[in-house]
């Protein structure tokens, strides 16, 4: 059996990463619940959008029962 495996790197993960994490600091440094829970919704939303479409695309992991 041939295994094969595909991988993406656009190589721009860095530049959009690095943005992201100085913001998460700063509203941490900063106490900034609201926009903590704000961050947190967008986070859970995709998450159950991801698991709806992988679930519909016949991916199941042995969790899912």
């Amino acid at each position: 059996m041939t295994v094969s495996k595909k991988v993406f790197d656009d190589g721009l993960s860095q530049a959009r990463l690095i943005p992201e994490f100085q913001s998460f600091v700063k509203m941490i440094d900063d106490n900034d619940l609201e926009a903590c829970y704000k961050e947190l919704e967008a986070s859970l939303s995709v998450s159950k959008v991801q698991t709806q479409l992988r679930k519909e695309a016949g991916i199941i992991f042995p969790m899912d029962n």
